[in-house]
């Protein structure tokens, strides 16, 4: 019988092109087809028609499609001719054809050779779309050993799977024996002198509880930290429409908005993600691919996040690579990565056939995560996975632990040879330091080594730095939070590895919410995140940026590191490019949370919250207080509000003024200053909002500058009403303060 070509069609987006990609199958032994009537060929369906069976299935049509559904709960048993598929034959691959509406699995068992209910579960693409995904099995034993005589079944205890056709095939795949796909020589994807961020893409969600995974898991994401919701930062929902999102069970964001959230596989979210990439001007991404369920099953559809992916670099001009994480690794690993890399990336998508795919010298490059930890403790496993992919054309990196070089903290020994056959080492660093003398340090102590040791052998070294973090699964349930002080963490890295020579890094991560290094647009304050739960943001240690801030600094510090721009000490980029420069709404949430099967609650900072706050003058008050407090009569927004108290003792001066931010803003043409004020009594009505100017300005002391009411900004003019909330603004951004810098925001009184 001659070898069956399954050939489907992609769509690229936004490209008036169509590609075609083929697998080889062996020879097929047998089909059923669920038309109604059924046409089978060599095998066929247990039908119980008692709908309380396990056994239980119905005709069906899904999207004018004739079908079989397996409903809730129940298992399609399937059985297969002896003569066509011998128990002996323990090669079997088999094909099954599915409309994929959801992210959930389906379960799939069949007869091993040392068990009879076998599982390869395989999950949907939620593409609304007819999916065929194909079980490669190695160690089948097909016999009957199921309910029915069935050699396998398959189902799912949370929804409906709807089913259109069976096929089996005998033999295996033999991914050594595949061609390379041409080299692309490609000008635009040359890899050094760029830096990557790595790209989780794992965070799902949709109509069904079963959809959530990494926002939450198998529960629709709400409040309680471990109880609704797994993720310790949020991100930027702002441009996000309704259809690309789908509702949560927390409350409405600070904004009055109602939560929703992604599934971030959608094309639609990567490519508006990495439309952010382009306007920023960040190289690209390293696609993370977790290797526990992958090579098993290989799955025919267009829609896939890595096609989503390679077609939304190719329209923003963004490079891509692969980084199999070794998480998940068992004694197959390399036979299953051999298959993955093989059919899914070089042919199923023709990843690496694109012009986008990163390369070295025309080398494909692909990333090992985990080489020297314990997830592969075998030397000679991880030796052979490398020279498989060198064997492939491939330019290897490896992840290594920090300790690689000198087989401690947490490297697994004597794996020296290992990474000597690497072509780039990369040791990771988040939870390693947590700030700006925790990098020095491992500058001295771990990268000058590490670089001496790479130039010696002929090794690229790739430093990993991130902007903050978040371990929120300490065993004590305490926080362990890294400040980002506005990006100086981040950009102190990548200054140390300029400073020994390199010209790139590995940011980690893009999208990475559950450890809170998100470079990627996330919630900046109060006004971002849900009113219920408390989140990270972008300012919770003082500093107040826009949301897309660090992608902007990762992209000029790449640009720095390869020589585009001058090395400068200080960050060259403002926190914000507007329309809103600077917020505060001063708030903290107490939120509940789990840890090891305990709930507890924890009061945490959420936004600017007296950032280098000090006292700048007082005359004449006694008892002067600034502070933040939660008092349920003085609340605009949140719970939280600014009180300045004292009791004035002169009849001629009584002034007191109070820092309470720190900031670096550019005054512009038209910007405004904006602040809500309640006087709690006459006196209260004597105070205002004071900005300090790198000039050395006051803003109080400029009577050109008025508020909406037509008074100056001095607190010595009464400005409010008596018991009663009232917004006051006005325009700094004329005259005299165009150019100059706000460098501090303050808070004063003034009347004797």
């Amino acid at each position: 019988m001659k070898n069956l070509v399954v050939q489907f069609l992609t769509l690229v987006f936004l490209h008036p092109i169509v590609i075609a990609q083929t697998i080889t199958l062996p020879p097929q032994a047998a089909s059923i087809q669920f038309s109604n009537p059924i046409v089978s060929s060599n095998m066929f369906l247990v039908v119980d028609g008692n709908p309380a069976a396990e056994a239980y299935t119905e005709n069906a049509t899904v999207a004018g499609v004739a079908c079989r559904k397996i409903p809730s709960g129940k298992f399609m048993y399937i059985g297969c001719n002896r003569a066509a598929v011998p128990t002996s034959q323990t090669n079997v691959m088999i094909a099954i054809t599915y409309y994929a509406a959801s992210n959930n699995s389906v379960w799939f068992n069949y007869n091993g050779l040392t068990n009879n209910y076998q599982g390869a579960d395989f999950q949907k693409t939620k593409s609304n779309q007819w999916v065929t995904s194909i079980v490669t099995i190695t160690d089948g034993a097909l016999q009957g050993n199921m309910n029915g005589g069935a050699d396998f079944r398959m189902g799912f205890n949370g929804e409906d799977n709807f089913i259109k056709e069976i096929k089996v095939y005998i033999g295996a795949l033999n991914p050594l024996s595949q061609a390379i796909p041409a080299a692309t020589n490609s000008a635009i994807a040359e890899f050094k002198n760029k830096s990557f961020a790595g790209y989780q893409i794992w965070h799902k969600a949709g109509n069904n509880a079963a959809d959530w995974v990494h926002w939450s898991y198998g529960v629709v994401a709400g409040a309680g930290f471990h109880v609704n919701e797994d993720i310790a930062s949020f991100p930027d929902l702002s441009s996000f429409p309704a259809a690309d999102t789908y509702p949560t069970n927390f409350a409405s964001l600070g904004n009055g908005k109602s939560t929703r959230l992604y599934n971030d596989a959608d094309a639609n979210i990567i490519n508006r993600q990495m439309g952010w990439l382009q306007t920023a001007g960040l190289d690209g991404v390293a696609i993370q691919r977790f290797v526990g369920p992958i090579g098993r099953i290989i799955t025919i559809t267009p829609e896939s996040h890595l096609t989503n992916v390679k077609n939304a670099c190719e329209a923003t001009a963004r490079l891509f690579y692969i980084c199999y994480d070794l998480n998940g690794s068992d004694a197959t690993i390399l036979q299953r990565m051999q298959t993955d890399w093989v059919y899914e990336i070089e042919q199923m998508r023709a990843l690496t056939s694109s012009p986008n795919y990163a390369t070295v010298n025309g080398k494909p490059v692909v990333e090992l995560w985990g080489v020297g930890y314990d997830m592969i403790q075998s030397n000679q496993t991880c030796l052979d996975l490398i020279q498989f992919f060198q064997s492939r054309g491939c330019y290897v990196i490896g992840g290594t632990p920090r300790g690689w070089r000198t087989n401690s903290e947490g490297a697994n020994p004597n794996f020296l040879n290992v990474y000597n056959a690497l072509d780039a080492i990369s040791p990771w660093t988040v939870g390693v330091y947590s700030d700006i003398p925790g990098a020095n340090n491992y500058l001295t102590t771990k990268m000058i080594a590490d670089k001496n040791y790479c130039d010696a052998n002929a090794i690229d070294y790739l430093p990993v730095v991130f902007a903050g973090s978040a371990n929120w699964l300490s065993a004590d349930g305490s926080f362990a939070q890294t400040d980002r002080k506005g990006g100086d963490l981040l950009w102190k890295q990548v200054l140390n590895a300029k400073s020994i020579g390199l010209t790139s890094v590995y940011y980690a991560m893009l999208d990475e919410f559950e450890e809170s290094t998100n470079l990627i647009n996330g919630a900046v304050d109060y006004f971002d995140i849900p009113t219920d739960q408390y989140f990270e943001t972008f300012a919770k240690d003082g500093i107040w940026t826009s949301s897309d801030y660090y992608l902007r600094l990762a992209s000029t510090a790449s640009q720095m590191l390869r020589g585009s721009i001058p090395v400068v000490q200080t960050i060259p980029i403002e926190y914000s490019l507007g329309p809103i420069y600077h917020r505060n709404s001063f708030e903290s949430r107490t939120t509940l949370y789990n840890m090891n099967g305990v709930t507890a609650t924890k009061t945490l900072k959420i936004d600017p919250c007296f950032y280098n706050a000090s006292a700048v003058s007082n005359t004449g008050i006694n008892s002067p207080a600034t502070a933040i407090v939660n008092e349920p009569l003085f609340t605009k927004s949140g719970l939280y509000s600014v009180k300045l108290t004292g009791t004035p003792a002169s009849a001629t001066a009584s002034n007191y003024y109070y820092k309470i931010s720190e900031t670096k803003i550019l005054v512009k043409a038209n910007m405004h200053l904006s602040f809500w004020k309640y006087a709690a009594n006459s006196l209260g009505q004597y105070t205002s909002v004071d900005l300090v100017f790198q000039s050395g300005k006051r803003l109080s002391a400029l009577p050109a500058y008025v508020d909406n009411n037509g008074n100056p900004m001095n607190p010595s003019i009464a400005r409010g009403t008596v018991g009663a909330w009232e917004n006051f603004s006005c325009q700094i951004g004329k005259g005299e303060l165009i150019g100059d810098v706000i460098t501090g925001i303050i808070v004063g009184y003034d009347k004797p």
